[in-house]
């Protein structure tokens, strides 16, 4: 668990952040992100990011890219600020997605998620988070408190937010604002 790693306030701002939950060799396929809370802990809150991707030395070393599919989450069709934006590869798209604080954030089942699954089974060892393209006009909508899993399960068909299995990759909960708001 990580609080008040304060990250440079640059315009385009793209963090890498290590995990500190997974032990850097169990290897998963599918993914999932909850997102607990925004910066602003205001009601109606809207939260964004323009790209998220794993790292891993694996990675580097395979000439094949890494892909990502959605299998499930909050705003996912076909909308400008869909699900499918933050994993794009383009920073100048960005995943906007809607959440009142009465679903507290995401802690009791409710709130933003996405569920995805990347094209080979990896062991991340870091992401990497870009924040939307509109956060110097508009505050306080990177994602403050998140949690990323991963799971073991070979039956695409059963991978639900609900499912047995998942096993915590990442836990943060920051007491400051770590993503700057910057395009």
């Amino acid at each position: 668990t990580r609080s008040g790693e304060v990250l440079p306030a640059e315009n385009n701002a793209g963090v890498d952040f290590k995990f500190n939950k997974a032990d850097g060799t169990t290897a998963y396929q599918y993914f999932m992100i909850k997102i607990t809370a925004a910066a602003n802990n205001k009601k109606d809150v809207w939260l964004q990011m323009a790209e998220f991707g794993f790292g891993t030395s694996e990675v580097f070393l395979n000439s094949t890219p890494l892909a990502y599919t959605i299998l499930g989450g909050t705003r996912w069709d076909a909308s400008g600020e869909s699900l499918n934006k933050l994993f794009d590869g383009n920073d100048g798209t960005k995943w906007g997605n809607g959440i009142e604080e009465s679903a507290d954030y995401g802690k009791d089942g409710k709130g933003a998620y996405a569920i995805f699954k990347t094209s080979r089974p990896v062991a991340p060892t870091y992401y990497k988070l870009v924040t939307g393209t509109d956060n110097a006009q508009w505050n306080h909508r990177n994602w403050k408190d998140y949690r990323i899993y991963g799971i073991a399960e070979t039956d695409e068909s059963k991978i639900t937010r609900e499912s047995e299995g998942w096993v915590m990759l990442d836990d943060k909960h920051v007491t400051e604002e770590v993503l700057p708001d910057k395009n």
